[in-house]
């Protein structure tokens, strides 16, 4: 879906006198619409200045709601019931975007009534672009909450496909540790899933809440089954903020393994400079005790002295190596 720029408004209308028919609106139509012509969606752009006059002045909100729905800073995934109507504050991953990088993780809010839904964001949802082109199959929600069933269906669409993806990383970076392949390379990216998977959970463990919160609601205009849908989603956040936290032990695991690893080979490297050192000391302080300048040195005089001194190292290199080998060492 192409975004308009210029608009600060985004207003769609499930037209009862046609059958249910998605019509987009104009502001002036949003002014004159009523409860009977059928269910309006309105979204609006949070940094345009239009959008605080419209919510201030036309939406019907009052000071503290409308405050609420205005917010850019400090925002937590959040629900409460104010009147008839139902608050939500939700963040959402963009996965056209990019895998679960928290630039990519947006916040919107979420006004809903009767036959009204206002939300609003900093920049566009990929949630909301979805359900647009739902509605223009005629294949989209067609009341409050279908449309509050959407949006948290949606998002947990695509938590689950950023977490399903995260977890093939995982189990291939478990055959390359298993595999003792590039483990450099392993190491850093299971730290970047790390990260990923930290991130994922504090901006959406939060919603556990909120979809909690939406079970327990007794307002009219949710009927039974849509109570059913959002318990199924809130046991489906559930699981999510399980998974995540099933693969954030996996990485510890991995990470102490390949740790493990590192110090195995760190320590058969020192072991091997340990034998070395432990083959050339008799040899260099024997090296060191002919080269002293002092008379009396053994074949100082002789013309094979230097041969002999090195065969003589040499033979004693062997036996050094004969005693490593008998006491394990090598």
């Amino acid at each position: 879906m192409d975004e308009d720029k210029t608009l600060f408004m985004r207003a769609f209308l499930l037209d009862k006198r046609q059958g249910g028919q998605v019509r987009f609106l104009t502001e002036q139509e949003v002014s004159d619409w009523t409860p009977k012509d059928g269910f309006l969606w309105i979204h609006l752009d949070l940094e345009k200045k239009e959008t605080f006059e419209w919510i201030y002045k036309q939406s019907g909100l009052d000071e503290w709601e409308a405050e609420t729905f205005l917010e850019k800073e400090g925002l937590h995934p959040r629900c409460f019931v104010q009147k008839n109507g139902v608050f939500m504050s939700l963040r959402a991953l963009d996965l056209k975007a990019g895998a679960a990088k928290a630039e990519e993780i947006s916040f919107f809010h979420a006004w809903c009534e009767e036959s009204r839904l206002l939300t609003a964001s900093l920049q566009p949802v990929f949630v909301f672009q979805d359900i647009e082109k739902k509605l223009s199959s005629k294949t989209g929600p067609s009341s409050i909450g279908e449309f509050i069933d959407e949006i948290c269906g949606d998002i947990l669409d695509q938590v689950v496909a950023v977490v399903s993806d995260l977890e093939d990383d995982i189990d291939g970076l478990e055959e390359n540790i298993v595999d003792d392949v590039n483990t450099e390379y392993v190491s850093g990216e299971l730290s970047e899933v790390r990260r990923q998977l930290a991130m994922l959970r504090r901006y959406l463990a939060p919603q556990r809440d909120v979809f909690d919160i939406l079970t327990r609601q007794t307002i009219s205009w949710l009927t039974p089954e849509d109570h059913y849908n959002f318990q199924e989603n809130a046991h489906r956040m559930v699981r999510v903020i399980e998974d995540i936290d099933n693969l954030k032990e996996r990485i510890i695991i991995n990470a102490d393994e390949l740790a493990s690893k590192f110090r195995e080979d760190s320590q058969k490297n020192m072991y091997m400079l340990t034998v070395v050192a432990t083959l050339f000391i008799p040899l260099s302080f024997v090296t060191g005790l002919l080269g002293i300048n002092v008379g009396g040195i053994p074949f100082a005089e002789s013309e094979y002295g230097f041969l002999i001194i090195c065969g003589i190292l040499f033979l004693f290199c062997l036996l050094m190596l004969f005693i490593f080998r008998r006491i394990k060492w090598i």
